[in-house]
């Protein structure tokens, strides 16, 4: 795995926990479905959200975080090392469920 994976992979699971077998190219966030890891790669992919990227990506889309801030974040890849700070607001993204009309 590389770092940018090893980054993305604590993020994740920090985040909303990370399903991923040993060996495996992908991992699979445990509350989202769509949230996806490539491993071989070091990128993500949030479907469901149109998002893809790095940890710099992760970082602005996801724990929005400004690029400045994002730029900040440690890159150990220790979890403790990547954890939100005390005091950071953090935001979740709600699912929005489009419900189209009956055809009749």
């Amino acid at each position: 795995m590389n770092t940018n994976a090893e980054i993305l992979s604590n993020l994740i699971n920090q985040d909303f926990g990370l399903i991923s077998k040993e060996g495996s190219r992908w991992g699979k966030s445990e509350e989202h479905s769509s949230l996806v890891l490539d491993k071989e790669r070091g990128i993500f992919y949030w479907n469901s959200e149109g998002v893809v990227g790095d940890p710099l990506v992760y970082l602005t889309k996801v724990r929005r975080l400004t690029f400045e801030d994002a730029k900040s974040v440690p890159t150990d890849t220790s979890p403790s090392a990547l954890a939100v700070p005390s005091g950071t607001k953090v935001y979740t993204f709600v699912p929005i469920v489009m419900v189209s009309p009956a055809v009749g």
